[in-house]
């Protein structure tokens, strides 16, 4: 049996103004391909600014290994100034 791949993934901070940025930061382990939606294939452990548009803006991070397919959403709320 070979477990599924575990995926930390977060979003600092979670609320912004219109304009502001953001910061993913993920950590997988037990995957052979890490794909962040919109933004493409990652390493393994990372982080990226972001600039998200109002209202909110989601992030999906998929990781794949032997044990399967994993999937984890973050979002971003984004205040109009």
């Amino acid at each position: 049996y070979t477990s599924p791949p575990v995926i930390e993934f977060m979003v600092t901070p979670e609320e912004i103004r219109d304009g502001q940025a953001a910061k993913l930061l993920w950590n997988v382990t037990g995957a052979t391909k890490i794909v962040i939606e919109g933004i493409g294939e990652v390493a393994a452990k990372g982080k990226k600014v972001i600039r998200p548009n109002p209202p909110t803006q989601y992030y999906i991070l998929k990781a794949t290994g032997r044990g399967g397919e994993v999937a984890k959403v973050v979002s971003v709320k984004v205040n109009k100034n």
